[in-house]
């Protein structure tokens, strides 16, 4: 069957460093972005001995669906389990989760969902999705037309912030929703928690920080800009993956 979401998985190339066993990582990209933000960093964890996933929502990227629409959180939940289903990698023994910015909310619902979730890994997490006031709401329109090579690149050079002027009115309720169903639900996890971040304000959802176990500042770090710093992020999540 054919599925819904796209969906990628990179095997390692190398074995990990000491004759330690492969980890694997499902990389949880931001709302209203792609699985292209992380097309720099699966290289250097492949080399290092990391599977890897990436997959893009559904209505994101090359997945179907209205463009940057959620209707619900159980339309979340299902591709959220087809991706889980579908992926040789997302069903291993022991996975981790890699998010950036309001990602985090996706990748925190699906290691509720999943008891092979061993940990999750953070960047600038930004776990409520504000409406941005400067957009009227006749703007939360879905877009009627395909995609064009044009408008991927272009989208591929700007910010993946959230895009109130890319994701619908609907989403923003239901990914709402979601922050209320993870907050009761994140007290039963039982995982490892590492987060990079330029700015403790990034983490909204306050609470949550007794959760954390490990903190890495990186300043004047964004989603363009993390790639830039890919170097880092990759060592620090490779100690913190085999060293902890």
């Amino acid at each position: 069957m054919k599925s819904s979401i796209y969906i990628r998985e990179y095997y390692a190339t190398t074995e990990p460093r000491n004759n330690k066993s492969k980890k694997n990582i499902i990389l949880f990209h931001d709302i209203g972005g792609g699985h292209y933000t992380f097309e720099n960093l699966i290289p250097l964890m492949n080399d290092e001995g990391i599977n890897v996933v990436t997959f893009d929502y559904l209505g994101h990227g090359l997945s179907s669906g209205t463009r940057g629409h959620f209707e619900s959180i159980e339309q979340i939940k299902g591709f959220l389990t087809e991706l889980h289903t579908s992926s040789q990698i997302a069903q291993s023994e022991e996975v981790y989760t890699l998010s950036i910015n309001q990602g985090a909310l996706v990748a925190l619902y699906y290691a509720t969902l999943f008891e092979n979730v061993a940990g999750n890994i953070f960047i600038n997490p930004r776990l409520r999705v504000e409406l941005d006031k400067k957009f009227s709401t006749d703007l939360f329109k879905s877009i009627p037309l395909p995609i064009s090579k044009l408008q991927l690149n272009l989208r591929k050079q700007s910010s993946d912030l959230t895009a109130n002027g890319f994701i619908t009115k609907k989403s923003l309720i239901t990914l709402n929703k979601l922050l209320k169903k993870v907050q009761l639900d994140i007290y039963f996890m039982k995982c490892r928690n590492l987060i990079f971040s330029s700015d403790r304000n990034s983490i909204i959802f306050e609470t949550l920080m007794s959760e954390f176990h490990d903190e890495v500042e990186v300043p004047e770090m964004n989603s363009i800009k993390m790639i830039k710093k890919q170097d880092i992020i990759f060592k620090e999540t490779y100690n913190w993956l085999y060293e902890n």
